[in-house]
C-alpha cells in the first residue's frame, strides 16, 4: 500500500530537529520496513536538508498539497495536526492530533465536526482524544501513542544516575522545555524563590524553537532566568546523546506547563533513562508521568516544591521499573505497529485489505 504522511507548516519534514519531524520520519522508516511504500509531504524549511529515504515532496500551500497528493497516487494519507487541510483527492485519511484545538490552525470551525466524521481520527493521548470527542462528537477519536528515540530507550541499560549522596540537600533540577510563558518557567522560579532557596540549582535550556530569533516573550523569560544566581541558561541540545547526558546529569526534570499539553515527551524521555520528573497535571501530561513521579495543580508553589523534594528520593529500583513501562508503551516498534494496524483497519473497512 502507498501511504502519504503530511507534516505541518511549523514542522517541516525536510529537517530532523523537532519532535514531530522526528516522529513522522521515524514512522515512515518503520512503516517502510513493514512493507508500506511511504512518501513524506512538507512545506520546506528554508535551510532544510534531505535526509534520504523515504521519499520527500514539498508544497507551498493547500492547493499544491492537494495536487501533489493526487499526483502521488496514494491509497491513504496521514495528516498531522491540520484537520482543515484539504487532502480532498484522497478518500482514505487519518487525522493525527498532537495538540489541543488552538494549535490546529483552523480558520473556520462550522463544518469541522461533519468533516471529521468522514475520516479516522487519532490523538497522541487519551486526554487529548477525550477533548476532541467532547468538542466534535462525530470525530470518535482514539489513542495512538507516539514513540521516543530508541537511543533514549536503550539508555536505561546503562549505569543509572541518581542522587546517591543522601546527606546532600542540593538538588540539580532541569527545565528543558521551550522558553514560553505557557511552559511554566515563571511558576517554577517563583516556587524555588519561595520554598527552595539554597536547595536547588536549575538549568534552563535556551529553547526558542520553532523561532529562529528570540521574541519579546523569549527575552523576558531568559532575562528573568539570568537574574537568579542559582540558574544556568544553556544552549539547546544538539543531538540525542547530549540530551541523554543532560537528563542523567540532573536529579529531576520539571515540566510545569500552565496550558494543556497533547502529551509530554520530555517527562517520558527523562523517565526512560531513570531520571525522576515533576509535571503539571494538565492534558496529556498526566499520562506521561508514572507514579511515584508526581503531577501537581497549576499555580501551587507549595505542591510543586513538595513534589520536587519527593522526586529525588525515588529509589533506583522504582526508576528502572518506570523505564521499562515507558519502553513498553513508547517504543518505535510498538507505536508503528499500532499505526500500521489503524491503516490496515482503514483498508479493510473500505474493501482494500
Amino acid at each position: 500500500m502507498r501511504i502519504g504522511i503530511v507534516g505541518t507548516d511549523l514542522a517541516p519534514l525536510d529537517q530532523e530537529v523537532g519532535a514531530l519531524e522526528k516522529l513522522c520520519r521515524g514512522w515512515a522508516r518503520e512503516l517502510s520496513q513493514l512493507g508500506f511504500e511511504v512518501i513524506l509531504f512538507s512545506i520546506p524549511f528554508p535551510n532544510g536538508i534531505d535526509t534520504g529515504s523515504p521519499d520527500l515532496r514539498t508544497f507551498s500551500d493547500q492547493n499544491e498539497l492537494d495536487y501533489k497528493l493526487l499526483e502521488a497516487n496514494l491509497d491513504a494519507v496521514i495528516i498531522n495536526n491540520r484537520p482543515a487541510w484539504h487532502g480532498a483527492s484522497i478518500s482514505l485519511r487519518i487525522n493525527l492530533f498532537h495538540n489541543y484545538p488552538d494549535a490546529w490552525m483552523v480558520a473556520a470551525w462550522e463544518n469541522l465536526n461533519e468533516e471529521l466524521s468522514k475520516t479516522r481520527n487519532l490523538a497522541v493521548s487519551a486526554a487529548l482524544a477525550e477533548e476532541i470527542n467532547q468538542i466534535f462528537p462525530k470525530a470518535q477519536a482514539s489513542v495512538l501513542y507516539p514513540f521516543i528515540d530508541q537511543e533514549i530507550l536503550n539508555a536505561r541499560n546503562m549505569e543509572q544516575p541518581g542522587r546517591l549522596d543522601r546527606s546532600s540537600t542540593h538538588i540539580r533540577a532541569l527545565f528543558p522545555n521551550r522558553t514560553l510563558e505557557k511552559k511554566g518557567l515563571r511558576w517554577l522560579i517563583e516556587t524555588i524563590d519561595q520554598h527552595l532557596a539554597g536547595m536547588v540549582s536549575l538549568t534552563v535550556i535556551r529553547n526558542i524553537s520553532p523561532w529562529t530569533h528570540e521574541t519579546h516573550e523569549h527575552r523576558e523569560l531568559l532575562e528573568l532566568a539570568r537574574s537568579r544566581s542559582y540558574i544556568t541558561v544553556a544552549e539547546k541540545i544538539a543531538n540525542t546523546s547530549e540530551l541523554i547526558s543532560l537528563y542523567r546529569d540532573h536529579d529531576v526534570v520539571i515540566t510545569p506547563s500552565t496550558r494543556n499539553e497533547g502529551l509530554g515527551l520530555i517527562p517520558i524521555e527523562a523517565q526512560a533513562v531513570g531520571t525522576p520528573v515533576v509535571a503539571s497535571g494538565l492534558g496529556g501530561l498526566r499520562e506521561s508521568v508514572f507514579e511515584p513521579n508526581q503531577t501537581v495543580p497549576v499555580g501551587s508553589t507549595t505542591e510543586l516544591a513538595r513534589a520536587i523534594l519527593s522526586s529525588v528520593e525515588i529509589p533506583l529500583s522504582e526508576r528502572e521499573s518506570i523505564a521499562k513501562m515507558v519502553a513498553k508503551r513508547y517504543s518505535p516498534a510498538v507505536s508503528t505497529r499500532n499505526l500500521a494496524s489503524e491503516l490496515q483497519s482503514l483498508f479493510d473497512s473500505n474493501g482494500l485489505g
